[in-house]
């Protein structure tokens, strides 16, 4: 009877050995078919991942997130960047125009008139190019704003004047006044304080030519364009 019993304890014993085994091989099997399955599977194409990047970007500009919006639209851009030139006009001509239409949002219209060339240079199509063109006259505008026009001052405004104007911006765009805004409001006053500042200074150094001129010479000088200190006959701030 002993003897019986010992038998059967050993064979329930081989047989929990035996099931455990198999469940450790099972288990081990399934691991190995799962990394296999990781590994074999194709990556996405260039062009999924582009449109992925692409609608990720729209829905962050949507919800105001715009730097998060340019950041994705980068990346949709870059994986085009060595593609020909017909694949650069299907595939980055989406991005291209809404990070363009973002930089001018955020106030960067150097980097919204290089997306908007780079539009124009892609584009094949009549009708596009005109509406591209219409598009990079009005940011051209923004541009070529005088700098008594950035600060919202009279042509030949006094320097009291210029100062007064001055400070009042700076209360709105300083990076101290805003340390409390979102990432896009502090990179919008972060663009037009710069702006600000070098009107500002223009402005007084223009004042400050004109002032050391008017000792000798009773011609008065005008702004134009890039160029503030060319002279005309007959005209007067």
């Amino acid at each position: 009877m002993l003897v019986r019993i010992v038998r059967l304890f050993a064979c329930s014993r081989i047989r929990l050995l035996y099931s455990f085994a198999f469940s450790l091989s099972y288990f081990c099997a399934c691991i190995i078919s799962v990394n296999l399955s990781r590994v074999c599977k194709p990556a996405p194409s260039r062009k999924a991942q582009s449109t992925l990047f692409f609608n990720i970007g729209r829905c962050h500009e949507q919800t105001g997130n715009v730097l998060s919006a340019v950041e994705n639209f980068d990346k949709a851009i870059s994986l085009w960047s060595r593609a020909s030139q017909e694949e650069r006009e299907i595939h980055c001509t989406k991005p291209l125009a809404r990070r363009m239409e973002c930089f001018a949002s955020l106030c960067n219209y150097e980097r919204a008139k290089e997306d908007i060339e780079s539009l124009i240079s892609l584009s094949r199509d009549a009708k596009d190019r005109e509406t591209y063109a219409l598009r990079a006259k009005e940011i051209g505008q923004k541009l070529r704003l005088a700098p008594h026009e950035l600060l919202g001052v009279a042509r030949g405004a006094s320097k009291a004047d210029v100062r007064k104007a001055y400070k009042k911006l700076c209360l709105r765009f300083h990076p101290d006044k805003v340390a409390a805004a979102s990432e896009e409001e502090k990179y919008r006053a972060k663009q037009m304080f710069e702006r600000v500042s070098k009107a500002h200074s223009a402005l007084l150094e223009e004042r400050r030519n004109v002032s050391a001129h008017s000792r000798f010479s009773s011609e008065d000088y005008v702004w134009r364009g890039d160029d503030p200190w060319h002279s005309s006959d007959g005209e007067s701030d």
